[in-house]
């Protein structure tokens, strides 16, 4: 926070490290499942890469998400939340030599398990009486002591490779127009509630805290449900695949059937031939 008072009027700088906060944390989650993945050559680089022009871009947008005010001013907070989305997929794209179905579909999981742990601390918060707009502590009502950053951060690490364990694939899904269409479908939705419903849901937070709890478990739901789709997509498509393989090895061995048949058939020719 300090470093961007540095460069940015006071005005500007929540919105900036708002976002850029958005962006790394989404780009740490997907990242956890990418892991496996083949990766374009000179990876390293072109991940720094993207992430510091993501960095520089997301302040960018901030800014002018700053400048908007009024009736566009949710318009435009949605608009930036999806600029910064893409922002994460393209990095994908960029870095990684994978098909597009399986890109987006680490995608898709990648941002459910931000939205789980981004709701999840602030939600245990709210649990113990405390407000989590008044304060970043477990155990401070008001204000916050150094171990308190310590504990957020590791609540939110925690649960986010804990849920990537949980949901991760330990093989790739395969080319198949029926999983394309359940992909595409899965990362419309994603888009949409996250950066659409969830945003405006979050102006309303402040209304009540019932009105907070039921927003929070909305979104973490939400994002479950969105690994359990994702993981349901991997199975249905190794399953599809796994019955072509026993369809393929149906189909040879009625093919070698048919020959050994046709030998059989053959010799007791010969045999009936030589026996007159």
């Amino acid at each position: 926070m300090n470093f961007l008072f540095s460069f940015l009027p006071e005005k500007y700088v929540y919105n900036a490290y708002s976002l850029v906060l958005t962006f790394l944390e989404c780009q740490f989650c997907i990242f956890l499942f990418m892991l496996k993945h083949k990766k374009r050559k000179l990876f390293w680089l072109r991940f720094i890469g993207c992430v510091a022009a993501g960095t520089v871009l997301s302040v960018a947008i901030s800014l002018v998400n700053s400048e908007i005010t009024g009736k566009m001013a949710l318009f435009a907070r949605v608009l930036c939340y999806n600029a910064v989305s893409s922002l994460n997929l393209a990095t994908l794209f960029l870095c990684y030599k994978e098909s597009p179905s399986e890109i987006m579909l680490c995608w898709c999981s990648g941002m459910a398990v931000y939205q789980f742990s981004n709701k999840f601390y602030p939600f245990i918060k709210n649990l113990c009486g405390i407000n989590d707009k008044e304060s970043l502590s477990l155990f401070h009502p008001q204000g916050y002591a150094w171990y308190d950053w310590l504990i957020f951060f590791a609540v939110h690490l925690c649960s986010q490779i804990g849920l990537s364990l949980i949901f991760n694939r330990k093989d790739f899904i395969n080319k198949d127009k029926d999983t394309t269409k359940y992909v595409v479908t899965a990362s419309v939705t994603t888009m949409v509630f996250v950066n659409v419903v969830i945003c405006i849901a979050r102006v309303y937070e402040n209304e009540s805290m019932m009105l907070n709890l039921v927003i929070k478990v909305f979104t973490m739901g939400f994002g479950i449900a969105i690994l359990i789709i994702s993981k349901n997509i991997f199975l249905q498509n190794k399953q599809k695949q796994e019955m072509s393989i026993i369809r393929e090895l149906w189909h040879q061995e009625r093919l070698q059937f048919k020959s050994i048949k046709a030998n059989i058939d053959f010799i007791n020719s010969k045999c009936h031939d030589l026996k007159h």
